[in-house]
C-alpha cells in the first residue's frame, strides 16, 4: 500500500455546500475533539484453527506477498517454517503446545525475521516472546509483530476487525507493506527527513493499527518511534512521527486527532505542528538540546485542513494536536503526521530510561443525510483507539 497515495490531497473540484449545515454526532459528544462514548468495533468469536502459515508470492512484489495459506494441526519445529513466511497462531495452539514450548517456537521465528501473529489476548502473546518493542490496543482481535534482524527495525500491529476473514485480510495487507522483502514504510522519520547518515540514531520502531469503524471505513495508524543516540547517562531521548489515517467507505473524514499523555520523569522538548491553516503542513524538530550532538528532522504532509488546534501542555506533559478537515464532500483517505521529541529521566523505577506511554487516536466520519429547513444535514460518528507503547 502506498501511504503517500492515500493522503488527502486538496481537490480542484470541490462541491459547493450550504454554509448553514446541521451536524449531528452519533455515538459521541457534540465536540469531535472529545472522545465521549466512541463507537466500538463489532465483537465476534474467533473460529479456532491452531496454526496458519502464509507464504508464497513474488518477493520483488510486496502486494503479492503471503498469497498462499495453509493450516497445520500437529507440532512443527521452527526450522520447518519457510524463511520469510508468516505464522498466525491462536488460543487452541497455545493450549496444545504449552507455554514454554510456544514461547521458544515464536521467539525463534521472530528473531530470525518471520512475521508472527496471534488470535489471543495480549498478555499471552507478549508473555511468550521477549519483545523489545510493543504497541497494542486492548480491543484488538489479532496481534502481529515483525523484527528485521539486519536493521533491528521492529513493528507491532493491532488489528480490530469484525471477523476472522477481515482480520486476516488486513494482516496480509500489513505484512506486505511493513515486512515483505524490500519494503520500507513511508512513515520512517529518517526517510521522510532525507537523512542519509543514521549513525546518530538508535532503534527504529513502528506502531501499526487497523481499526474497523463499523459502517464508516477504517482508522489506520503507522506511527514511527526512533531512539536517539546520545552520550548521556541521565536521560534517554525519543523522536516520534505520528501517522493516523481515516479511510472512508461511502462517507467523508471530518476530524483526525492525536494525543499522548506522558508521566513523571518525561519532558517534552519539541513538537509540531502548532495552530495553523492550509493544506501544506510542515513539522521541524530539533532532536537534542542538552547533549553532545544536535540532530534535526523535518517532514511535510498535505491534507485539506480547515484548522489545526494545538491543545498540548508542556507543564502537564500532554501532546494533543487536533485536525479539522475542510473536505466534507470528499471521499478521499486522509492522513496527518505531527511529531514530538521527549526526554526520559533515567531514575528510580526506570534506570535505563525506557519509554512507556499511551497514544490516543480519533477519527470522525461524516455522512450527508439530506437537506432540510436549516440546509444540508450531516451525521458524524467519532471512533477512538488507545495504543499502549513500550520501548525498552
Amino acid at each position: 500500500m502506498d501511504r503517500k497515495a492515500m493522503m488527502c490531497i486538496a481537490s480542484a473540484a470541490v462541491l459547493a455546500v450550504c454554509a448553514c449545515s446541521l451536524i449531528v454526532f452519533s455515538g459521541s459528544s457534540d465536540d469531535p475533539g472529545d472522545s465521549g462514548d466512541a463507537a466500538e468495533p463489532s465483537s465476534y468469536k474467533h473460529e479456532d484453527f491452531g496454526m496458519m502459515i502464509l507464504a508464497g508470492g513474488d518477493a520483488g512484489d510486496p502486494s503479492s506477498a503471503f498469497a498462499e495459506s495453509y493450516t497445520v494441526s500437529g507440532a512443527v519445529a521452527a526450522d520447518e517454517i519457510p524463511a520469510g513466511a508468516a505464522v498466525i497462531v491462536d488460543g487452541m495452539w497455545f493450549g496444545s503446545v504449552g507455554g514454554d514450548a510456544a514461547g521458544d517456537f515464536l521467539t525463534q521465528l521472530y528473531e530470525r525475521g518471520n512475521v508472527i501473529a496471534a488470535f489471543a489476548d495480549i498478555g499471552t502473546f507478549t508473555g511468550a516472546v521477549p519483545f523489545g518493542f510493543v504497541a497494542y490496543s486492548d480491543t484488538a482481535n489479532l496481534y502481529a509483530a515483525y523484527h528485521d534482524p539486519d536493521t533491528g527495525r521492529n513493528v507491532f500491529c493491532s488489528i480490530c476487525a469484525g471477523s476472522d476473514e477481515s482480520s486476516i485480510a488486513k494482516f496480509r495487507e500489513w505484512a506486505a507493506e511493513y515486512a515483505a522483502e524490500g519494503s520500507e514504510p513511508d512513515s520512517s522519520i529518517l526517510k521522510a527527513a532525507g537523512v542519509t547518515d543514521g549513525s546518530g540514531w538508535g532503534g527504529e520502531n513502528y506502531s501499526c493499527l487497523y481499526r474497523e469503524c463499523s459502517g464508516c471505513g477504517w482508522m489506520e495508524v503507522g506511527t514511527c518511534y526512533y531512539t536517539v543516540k546520545e552520550d548521556n547517562d541521565s536521560y534517554s531521548y525519543y523522536c516520534t512521527r505520528y501517522d493516523v489515517q481515516g479511510v472512508p467507505d461511502g462517507c467523508s473524514v471530518s476530524d483526525l486527532n492525536i494525543s499522548t499523555e506522558l508521566g513523571d520523569g518525561y519532558s517534552i522538548l519539541q513538537y509540531g505542528p502548532s495552530t495553523m491553516k492550509g493544506s501544506d503542513v510542515s513539522v521541524s524538530l530539533g532532536s537534542i538540546s542538552d547533549g553532545s550532538a544536535s540532530r534535526t528532522v523535518s517532514w511535510d504532509y498535505q491534507a485539506d485542513i480547515s484548522v489545526i488546534k494545538d491543545r498540548s501542555n508542556y507543564a502537564t506533559g500532554e501532546i494533543r494536536i487536533d485536525h479539522e478537515l475542510d473536505n466534507g464532500d470528499a471521499r478521499n483517505a486522509c492522513a496527518v503526521m505531527p511529531g514530538k521529541v521527549v526526554r526520559v529521566e533515567c531514575g528510580p523505577g526506570n534506570t535505563d530510561g525506557s519509554y512507556s506511554a499511551t497514544d490516543h487516536y480519533e477519527v470522525a466520519f461524516c455522512r450527508n443525510t439530506g437537506s432540510g429547513l436549516f440546509g444540508m444535514s450531516e451525521e458524524c460518528q467519532l471512533f477512538s483507539e488507545d495504543i499502549r507503547v513500550l520501548i525498552r
